[in-house]
């Protein structure tokens, strides 16, 4: 899955856990679980780990706790999931500095937590992000056939929604199909920077970088959606299944 380390931690999985540090990075989007084995792990790390382990190869060694904790935030990792039992349940005081410095959070993970539980919950489960709700993969894509077979196009645009947290907009002849409603009127860079807390000239920058870098018109509703469909159902589906035009719904 891809979800934010906060909402992640709001899972009853990890009810036991607490934030240790770098509380301010906790909107971090986690895209896979890897484990810190050696120091020099996070130079092989490509960005939105959340990185388990025991750091007992950091042991009675500050310079080395700090290095690995500043390594982690530059190179992109989501957090550190951290087992304290060989430091007596407390974090190190540099590392809690370090990683208070960098934003970079870090987490408790109780002995009870194995590293493949923590494997499987994080790569086999979508969590809804408007209703919070924890299901496999395979469960949110049954739940998308269902609606499509029920509500048709308008139920497609409503699963989307509610497991992306997107506004979606589907044109089909002639005929618009949006959830939310306010989705039919379009997103405008000013709305869009208010939602961001950023200026809307930094918005417009970043879309024409979209824009040029995807060769899209993200003004017209048709390229939205194929970047939006693109982004967050392709993994999820099995596209083949949908390659035939009698599985279409009407």
């Amino acid at each position: 899955m891809d979800v934010r380390l906060c909402d992640l931690l709001c899972c009853d999985f990890f009810s036991a856990s607490r934030v240790l540090a770098g509380e301010k990075g906790l909107s971090n989007m986690v895209t896979s679980v890897t484990v810190l084995d050696s120091p020099d792990a996070p130079k092989y790390m490509k960005g939105g780990e959340l990185v388990i382990t025991t750091a007992y190869s950091l042991l009675n060694d500050p310079e080395a706790q700090q290095k690995v904790v500043e390594n982690l935030a530059k190179c992109g990792a989501a957090g550190l999931g951290i087992k304290l039992r060989f430091f007596n349940q407390q974090l190190p005081r540099v590392m809690k500095e370090t990683a208070d410095q960098y934003n970079f959070p870090i987490i408790n993970i109780t002995d009870d937590y194995a590293y493949a539980d923590i494997y499987e919950f994080v790569n086999s489960n979508l969590i809804s992000r408007v209703t919070k709700e924890v299901k496999r993969a395979d469960e949110v894509i049954k739940d998308i056939t269902e609606s499509i077979s029920k509500n048709g196009l308008q139920g497609l645009v409503k699963s989307l929604y509610t497991w992306t947290g997107l506004g979606v907009l589907v044109l089909c002849g002639g005929r618009q199909y949006a959830y939310p409603a306010e989705a039919k009127n379009g997103y405008n860079y000013r709305d869009t920077a208010k939602i961001m807390y950023l200026h809307p000239n930094t918005v417009r920058y970043r879309i024409a970088n979209i824009e040029k870098l995807c060769r899209v018109n993200l003004k017209y509703a048709d390229d939205r959606l194929n970047m939006e469909i693109a982004l967050k159902i392709l993994p999820l589906i099995n596209i083949e299944a949908y390659a035939d035009p009698q599985n279409t719904p009407d």
